[in-house]
């Protein structure tokens, strides 16, 4: 890979590896306080249901009170209270009945101190029946509400359930009584559509559904009579939960804003780095191609540029060094053709010499000869 596209490709990661790194951050802190945001409104919305319950229960509490200050009154209830003849149980039949629709209820029971229904409005058949457990169960847990399922001729109803007492002719009756509360609940989250509230009782698991997430849960007391067996008091509970579609759809959106985002970055970030990528490695292209025909031979390149900046010094350095290898080479011509003078003038001296040297020997015998035998010569 050359210097280009190692350019190119740095100067691409450079662009992209922030922006996606901003998208992953966005994303999961949106996500994040979605969720914290979801969670709050779970817990408001189970506020607004403990408040709706709790008003709903003091409403059902007011209405028994009033009921109970009726019945006192009412002295066909006196006589059938002591009498025995069928006309009471007739009274006592219709009388829970009435009183309930009067009073708004869902579910009315008057009982005795033992436990045995007198009269029931939501169920006539259980007249006469010993079933003090509800008595008991809405004793124990005084003003907190209470969920009740109770059998009626034709299915069974869940209330929100108070209890409360009168003495009519010196004995003592419990009232208990309530509403149905599920169809209020919902209409309370009404206002909120991606809220919505099941409730849950013992024995059944909540329904799955794959667009809603649990996001706050209220445990409220919950007493079955319309089981077989009356089981004990137990707990059911408010599962209030919100619609992922939500968060989903937010993600989408966000996911597609991104993508967007990534692809205008991408282009301009190509077009950025081929430019920036030509932009720095052609003068270093065009420096090298000037530097490789320099040799000892051809010393006549120019290196000159008006930059100032790293191409611009890197130009200078060339220049300079070129100079300094011009100079050089001219300084080792005249260096050898100073050694050439030097060798041939060696060589002159050394034939001269060579062929001067008979020559003298011969005129040295000359010499010699005349002056010894000067008629020889």
């Amino acid at each position: 890979m050359n210097f280009r596209s190692r350019a190119f490709a740095a100067l691409t990661l450079a662009a992209l590896v922030p922006l996606a790194v901003l998208a992953f951050g966005v994303r999961r802190e949106m996500s994040r306080r979605l969720l914290e945001e979801n969670a709050r409104r779970g817990e408001g919305a189970v506020a607004a249901l403990r408040e709706e319950l709790s008003r709903q229960s003091e409403s059902v509490a007011a209405r028994l009170s009033t009921l109970g200050a009726e019945l006192q009154r009412d002295n066909r209830l006196r006589l059938a209270l002591v009498g025995h003849e069928p006309a009471a149980r007739r009274v006592l039949l219709e009388l829970a009945g009435g009183a309930m629709r009067a009073a708004g209820l869902d579910l009315l029971q008057i009982q005795d101190s033992a436990g045995r229904i007198l009269s029931s409005g939501q169920f006539r058949n259980a007249f006469d029946r010993v079933e003090p457990a509800l008595p008991r169960a809405l004793a124990a847990a005084g003003a907190a509400p209470v969920l009740v399922r109770a059998r009626t001729p034709e299915t069974s109803i869940v209330v929100l359930a108070r209890l409360d007492s009168v003495r009519i002719a010196g004995a003592r009756l419990t009232l208990a009584g309530g509403v149905e509360v599920e169809a209020g609940l919902r209409r309370q989250l009404a206002r909120d559509p991606d809220l919505s509230v099941d409730v849950v009782y013992p024995g059944f698991a909540p329904a799955a559904v794959g667009d809603l997430t649990s996001v706050a849960a209220l445990p409220l007391v919950f007493i079955d009579l319309a089981a077989a067996t009356p089981a004990p008091v137990d707990t059911a509970r408010l599962i209030v939960s919100r619609a992922a579609g939500t968060l989903a759809e937010l993600r989408r959106s966000i996911d597609r804003w991104f993508l967007a985002a990534l692809a205008a970055t991408v282009a301009l970030a190509l077009a950025a780095a081929g430019w920036l990528a030509a932009r720095i490695s052609r003068p270093l292209t065009a420096l090298a191609e000037q530097t490789a025909g320099i040799d000892l031979d051809r010393l006549d390149q120019r290196f000159s540029s008006d930059r100032d900046d790293e191409i611009g010094a890197l130009t200078g350095v060339l220049g300079a060094m070129t100079d300094r290898l011009r100079l050089g080479a001219a300084r080792l011509r005249e260096a050898e053709r100073r050694v050439a003078t030097g060798d041939l003038a060696r060589q002159v001296n050394h034939d001269v010499k060579n062929g001067l040297v008979p020559i003298r020997n011969v005129l040295r015998h000359f010499a010699q000869v005349a002056r010894e035998e000067p008629g020889t010569l």
